[in-house]
């Protein structure tokens, strides 16, 4: 295989984001970078799909680390995307 496709999800560690507000988080990244990816780059869309849909989350210490990502992405044509917090994930037991 000449080229293996994976979804990247960068998350931010210096966030106090519970385990349910992350994974919700990390939902909505994906989805977006899904359908950005199938709009804008269908065939990578379909090579990402036929090898598995594979994705990896890792993390960055902050800011400084983080948007430097989403700019590299940006200049290689990959989908990327910053998910803000609307405060309505998390409900209060």
């Amino acid at each position: 295989m000449d080229f293996e496709y994976k979804m990247i999800i960068v998350t931010r560690n210096d966030l106090p984001l519970s385990p349910g507000k992350l994974a919700a988080q990390v939902a909505h990244a994906a989805v977006a970078c899904v359908l950005l990816t199938k709009k804008n780059k269908p065939k990578w869309f379909s090579k990402w799909q036929n090898e598995g849909a594979k994705k990896a989350v890792v993390g960055v210490d902050g800011l400084d680390a983080f948007f430097p990502l989403k700019e590299k992405a940006k200049s290689l044509g990959i989908a990327a995307t910053i998910i803000e917090d609307a405060g309505h994930t998390e409900i209060p037991s």
